[in-house]
């Protein structure tokens, strides 16, 4: 993530789960939907949009199925404090303080708006980001969000989703205990038709959402026949940069030019890319330390390899013929991905394209920061 803008982080704060006695009385489907949008409008920084998507951690709202608050009676559970007490709406000084945090206007007409509502959102991955923001809505709105987490986290938030919303079409299963989610996007396909459809709310409050300002691959995912399923929270990006004072470099470009005989330029493609990463490998010393540098720097995770063969298999959607200029790819929809035939879990990675990306990749990393590993 390149903004922090509601990032998951890996920080761990104590867990916010609840006592035995109060697990089955708080549970309700009275999520308002300003707690998503004030959720994701109040934290600081604005998205910013670079290239080749990674990851995308999304926010779902179950499918409500009634309205109505549940509140109780004092004494029970009054030390998690379900209900948020003392909310003035006539206070227009703590209103304001309350309410207007980050220079947002959307909640300064909310003031205890949702006094007595309680709502739970399940997550799979622990983060004191979310901590002040609930503490914040809260004390504007009156309303009490608890968040809580996933025993197993991410390898266990697919199973606890469709345990919790139920699976598509199938009305015996779903717990109904949570109101909302904070899953990854491929978890939400088996459940989609249990979440609530948020393409009203996007509509009615698109100049706080800026929906169409989220990238198109983000939108996609989050979009089911139609209808959008939950709104796109946090996107990770594989982002190449290239250093001007390199590419600039008189020196540079002049040795460039003269070892192979064409003008140094920021390349536009995986070939290019490797072919001037090892034409600049080892020849320069970009910082002055005595050694000469490598001509591309990444960080070594095994998942960029896949965001490398990505672009090199995937350049189509259709069905392809070889023909006499190379291919013609006006078929059929193939449904396809790159690692198994979606018939019968095959592997794909026996032919020419998937061996070319290796040997591509291959290249890349020789000449890289990462060619001893």
């Amino acid at each position: 993530d390149n903004t922090g803008e509601n990032t998951i982080t890996t920080e761990s704060p104590p867990r916010l789960s609840l006592q035995p006695t109060c697990q089955n009385k708080i549970y309700n489907r009275c999520l308002s939907m300003s707690t998503l949008r004030a959720l994701t409008t109040m934290a600081p920084c604005r998205r910013s949009l670079t290239t080749s998507l990674f990851a995308l951690i999304i926010f779902a709202v179950a499918h409500l199925t009634t309205t109505t608050a549940q509140t109780f009676t004092q004494g029970e559970c009054a030390d998690q404090k379900i209900v948020v007490e003392g909310c003035n709406a006539t206070d227009v000084v703590t209103c304001t303080a309350n309410c207007g945090l980050y220079g947002t206007t959307y909640l300064l007409d909310k003031c205890c708006k949702h006094t007595g509502v309680n709502a739970n959102i399940l997550a799979f991955e622990e983060s004191a980001t979310w901590i002040p923001r609930i503490e914040e809505y809260g004390k504007c709105t009156g309303a009490n969000i608890r968040l809580q987490y996933v025993d197993g986290g991410e390898d266990e938030m697919g199973d606890a989703l469709i345990q919790d919303v139920g699976e598509n079409d199938d009305e015996t299963t779903g717990q109904g205990i949570y109101d909302a989610y904070i899953v990854q996007a491929p978890w939400l396909p088996p459940v989609y038709k249990g979440l609530k459809s948020l393409t009203t709310y996007i509509k009615d409050n698109n100049d706080y959402i800026d929906f169409m300002d989220i990238n198109q691959a983000s939108r996609s995912a989050v979009s089911f026949e139609g209808e959008v399923r939950a709104l796109p929270l946090d996107t990770d990006y594989i982002s190449l940069g290239w250093r001007q004072d390199v590419f600039g470099n008189p020196d540079i470009k002049e040795a460039y030019k003269s070892s192979w005989g064409e003008e140094l330029k920021v390349p536009d493609t995986i070939e290019e890319m490797v072919v001037i990463g090892e034409r600049l490998n080892g020849r320069h010393d970009y910082n002055n330390d005595g050694e000469m540098d490598w001509g591309f720097c990444l960080t070594p995770q095994t998942n960029y390899f896949q965001a490398f063969l990505a672009p090199v298999l995937q350049t189509h959607l259709h069905e392809c013929e070889k023909t006499e200029d190379g291919y013609d790819c006006l078929g059929a929809n193939t449904g396809q991905n790159m690692f198994f035939d979606v018939d019968n879990f095959e592997p794909l990675i026996h032919n020419d394209g998937f061996r070319y990306a290796v040997e591509m990749y291959t290249r890349f990393i020789m000449a890289s920061n990462c060619q001893s590993q």
